[in-house]
């Protein structure tokens, strides 16, 4: 009993640093690293989606330098290749014209 709440405590003392970091990452890097997580392990394409629809043009330009940096990989030929494995094809060609997008408006805008 007295081993489990010890590992219970290690688990939960491990999560809260774990968010704690993710809080003092730039959020260019925080995005980077959490779409790269979910590419590579067993997660909804629903975060990846939510990354690409809820940034500005110039945030998703950073995540990508920021996952080149970290990855030695291009995000779009990641969400390219690990889309050919999981139920979430569309997700490549949707990043790439929402990105398109964004990137006509901020041109416009300027």
């Amino acid at each position: 009993m007295e081993m489990e709440l010890i590992g219970l405590l290690w688990l939960c003392l491990f999560t809260v640093q774990n968010l704690m970091v993710m809080w003092a990452m730039h959020p260019w890097e925080r995005d980077a690293r959490l779409a790269h997580h979910v590419l590579h392990q067993a997660h909804p394409a629903a975060i990846v989606v939510e990354i690409a629809c809820t940034r500005t043009a110039e945030e998703l330009l950073g995540a990508r330098k920021a996952y080149q940096a970290l990855f030695h990989h291009s995000l779009e030929e990641d969400v390219a290749y690990r889309a050919r494995d999981k139920p979430y094809c569309g997700v490549s060609n949707s990043t790439n014209t929402l990105s398109a997008r964004r990137r006509r408006r901020v041109d416009l805008s300027r």
